[in-house]
């Protein structure tokens, strides 16, 4: 049992350590950090914002074209499981 609690113990360290550099990677670079507003975000959040503006232009703004369509489903799938609104 302390060799299986040893192995997840160095498992996660070594996710820890890949983890880290995902959320600090360009934010530990002197020339990077001293950029005006970029230089506080970590690859993680850019990745993640460029690839929400990508998918919302690829996609022509899905997210706001079908919204009324997206109610109605949460509307409808509500009724089914007996969940109603009693307002």
């Amino acid at each position: 049992m302390e060799n299986l609690l040893y192995f997840i113990t160095m498992v996660c360290g070594k996710i820890q350590v890949v983890s880290d550099l995902f959320w600090d990677f360009p934010t530990n670079l002197g020339g990077y950090s001293s950029i005006p507003i970029l230089g506080n975000f970590s690859l993680a959040i850019i990745l993640l914002i460029g690839s929400g503006i990508y998918f919302s232009i690829r996609l022509r703004f899905i997210q706001v074209r079908k919204f009324k369509h997206g109610i109605e489903v949460l509307k409808n799938s509500k009724a089914k499981t007996g969940i109603f609104n009693h307002l």
